[in-house]
C-alpha cells in the first residue's frame, strides 16, 4: 500500500559504507498522519536482504492555524543597568477567533554552553476577525548573564494561543 514519492540512484555499498541522497517532493497539506520511510533495492549475492528499508518517520499535519504572525518578530535587548530583552512583531488573523495570546521565550548560551529558554511574558489580544493585523510588545527583565555579552548567544521566539 505504500507510494513512491520519489527515487535516486545509490551505487552498490559495502557493509560500512552510506550514501547521503536528497531529492524533492510534494508532500500532503491535508490533515493526517503520514509515514516515510526509504528502501534500496536488492543487489545480486546479498546477504540479508531483510535490511534494505529504514524505519518509517511519523508526520503528522494538522489544521492550519487561525492566526500566525504576519512579520518577523524583532528581538532587541539592552544591558544597562540591567537585561532588558523585548520581542516585538504583528499577529494576523485569517479567520474569526474568540481570543489569541502571544507568549514570548528569550534564550541564551552563557558560560555554561547550555541553551537556556526563559519565559519572557505574554500579551493578550483579545478577539480577532478575518484579516485583522494587531501588533505585540513583550518585554522582560533578566539577571547579569541574561544580558548581551561576549561569549553569549541570544534568541527569542514565540508561542500563538486562541480559541475558536
Amino acid at each position: 500500500g505504500d507510494t513512491e514519492i520519489g527515487n535516486n540512484a545509490v551505487s552498490p555499498l559495502s557493509t560500512v559504507e552510506a550514501q547521503i541522497k536528497l531529492f524533492a517532493s510534494t508532500f500532503p497539506t491535508s490533515p493526517g498522519t503520514y509515514y516515510y520511510g526509504a528502501c534500496v533495492d536488492a543487489v545480486s549475492g546479498e546477504a540479508n536482504e531483510d535490511n534494505n528499508c529504514s524505519e518509517a518517520v511519523r508526520v503528522v499535519v494538522g489544521e492550519p492555524s487561525p492566526v500566525r504572525i504576519k512579520e518577523e518578530t524583532r528581538c532587541s535587548w539592552q544591558y544597562v543597568p540591567f537585561s532588558e530583552f523585548k520581542i516585538e512583531g504583528t499577529v494576523e488573523a485569517t479567520q474569526s477567533v474568540s481570543s489569541v495570546t502571544v507568549k514570548g521565550y528569550v534564550s541564551f548560551t552563557g558560560s555554561s554552553t547550555v541553551r537556556q529558554r526563559f519565559f519572557a511574558g505574554q500579551q493578550h489580544l483579545g478577539g480577532m476577525s478575518a484579516n485583522d493585523v494587531i501588533a505585540f510588545s513583550i518585554a522582560t527583565t533578566g539577571p547579569a548573564d541574561f544580558g548581551p555579552t561576549v561569549g553569549t548567544v541570544h534568541g527569542c521566539d514565540y508561542e500563538l494561543e486562541w480559541e475558536p
